[in-house]
Parts: C-alpha cells; sequence; structure tokens
C-alpha cells in the first residue's frame, strides 16, 4: 500500500516510546508491501525533529525503502502546507491503495477529505480501522465464526473491506458456486466472475444463463461470467479487489455463526493478484 500518514507518524515512530501504537508505527514502516509518499524536504523534517538516539535508525529506514523502490517521490509535499497539499495529491491519485493515515485526536486528516484514511484514535474490535491496521501492519488478517456473535456482523465486516480502496476499478471473483453473498455490496461495479459447468455443457447453457441473469440482477450490468470446464483450475473461492485478497474455505452461503466450520482470510498482495488472474485466459466469457 502506498502511506501518506501525517507528519506526526514518522517523528512518533523514531522516538523512545515503547507502546503497541509505536510497535504498529515501526511495523507499517518495514513491511515490505508498503511504499511512503516523501521528498527530500520531508526527510530533513523528520531528522531534524527526532531524537539524536534515534537517527541511524531513521537512516536505515531510508536507505531500506530506496533500496526495495518503496520510496515514492512527490515534490509537492511542503512542511508549511503538508495538509493541503498532502489532500491535492490524494485527491489526484488513480492509487486506490493510497493510505492516509492519522495519528493523534486533533490531527488536521480527518475522514471528511481522506475518504479511507486509518485512524489510530477510532481502532476498535474489528471496525474499519483495525482492520486496516492489521493490513498495513501484517498484510494479513483473519477472521472465524467464532468472531461473530450474529450473521449480521458477518455482513458488516466485509463493507468495512471493501471501504478500505480509495476507489474500485474491478473486482474478481474465483467460485465454483453461484452466489452474489460478499459481492452486493459490491453493486454496479465492474465484476468479472470465474465459475465452473459442468461437462454437459453447452447442452445445458440456458441454466447457467439463468445463474448470470439472476447475478445481474443482484450485482448490476457491469458484471460479466466466464466459465470452464476444467475441475483442475477453479476449486478456491476468492475475491479480488486489486491487491486485496479474501479467501472462503466454505461456500459463501455457508458462511453463517450458524455453521461453525469456517475461516476467512484477507491479505494485501499484488503478487498474489497479478498471478492468479494470469488464469483468466483459461476461461470463456458466457455471453
Amino acid at each position: 500500500m502506498n502511506i501518506l500518514p501525517e507528519l506526526d507518524f514518522y517523528v512518533t515512530s523514531f522516538s523512545s516510546n515503547n507502546n503497541s501504537r509505536n510497535r504498529d508505527f515501526q511495523n507499517i514502516l518495514f513491511n515490505k508491501r508498503n511504499s511512503f509518499i516523501l521528498n527530500k524536504v520531508i526527510l530533513n523534517y523528520i531528522e531534524k525533529n527526532i531524537s539524536s538516539d534515534y537517527i541511524e535508525y531513521f537512516r536505515a529506514f531510508t536507505r531500506e525503502i530506496y533500496d526495495q523502490n518503496r520510496y515514492i517521490t512527490e515534490n509537492s509535499l511542503s512542511i508549511s502546507n503538508y495538509k493541503s497539499d498532502s489532500l491535492s495529491y490524494y485527491k489526484l491519485s488513480r492509487d486506490s491503495y493510497i493510505i492516509p493515515i492519522k495519528t493523534k485526536s486533533d490531527s488536521e486528516f480527518n475522514i471528511s477529505d481522506f475518504k479511507n484514511i486509518l485512524d489510530f484514535t477510532n481502532i476498535a474490535e474489528n471496525n474499519y480501522d483495525y482492520i486496516l491496521k492489521e493490513l498495513i501492519c501484517t498484510n494479513l488478517i483473519s477472521f472465524n465464526f467464532s468472531n461473530f456473535s450474529c450473521n449480521q456482523d458477518i455482513d458488516k465486516l466485509f463493507k468495512n473491506i471493501y471501504k478500505i480502496p480509495k476507489q474500485i476499478d474491478v473486482v474478481y471473483c474465483f467460485n465454483r458456486d453461484y452466489s452474489h453473498r460478499f459481492l452486493k455490496p459490491l453493486a454496479n461495479n465492474k465484476i468479472l466472475y470465474y465459475s465452473l459447468v459442468s461437462r454437459s455443457f453447452p447442452s445445458n447453457i440456458h441454466e447457467y444463463k439463468g445463474y448470470k441473469q439472476d447475478l445481474i440482477n443482484e450485482l448490476g450490468n457491469r458484471f460479466q461470467l466466464f466459465t470452464t470446464k476444467k475441475k483442475t483450475i477453479i476449486h478456491e473461492r476468492k475475491i479480488f479487489v486489486n491487491g486485496l485478497c479474501i479467501t472462503f474455505d466454505n461456500a459463501f452461503d455457508n458462511i453463517l455463526i450458524e455453521e461453525p466450520t469456517w475461516e476467512i482470510m484477507i491479505e494485501y498482495c499484488e503478487d498474489k493478484f497479478n498471478n492468479w488472474t494470469k488464469k483468466t485466459r483459461q476461461f470463456n466469457k458466457l455471453n
């Protein structure tokens, strides 16, 4: 993810405070799947405002993000107008996973300006900020039937997950079954659905066209269905929103608290997304 935090995030990260929040900040800094939107002026400001005891630690961070190509140069960012400059950059960005970070209650960064902001002052169990914090720190978070008290809370989880991207360009769903559950909050986005047909296809094509129409009715006219007869290339149940991957170990319609057999894994990994979508060329569009 591409990180655009308020300046206090950096200054606090390189301090003597050894608490859970600072450990989270450091996990964000050194997570190899995170890049940072910076320039030399910002780096100089950070170095001048941290304790001398942490200068070498800070320099190790800057070397690492340069060496690992995790440094995004944006020269429009200034110290005196950092919030307004950041907001201008954010509004123009087409990056789905540009993530602003708010670290304190009196911050100039707020959700009214930055729609998918991570607010460290608002983290609570299973809420949006908690989910995003875990992903941005470790890339991975999982849930199972024991994490929820009712099925409505499961549905709420997915609404929170889908708020993480600043914008959604296209959704990929791989599922042997035909179900709109967990895709319903994404209705009217471009959804590409990859599934299995029986070997008697195309003699039973009307059955699958019926599935397609049912899904269009629920998800909108931008929905497209792709199929294959090859069981070897479609077994999983996954939803990709670009690099955000959601994996289910049970059928969508069985993800209920009444059925204590399932787990959901959410991961941010652009490489997984790119590799998984390579196999889409082996499916045929159902018109």
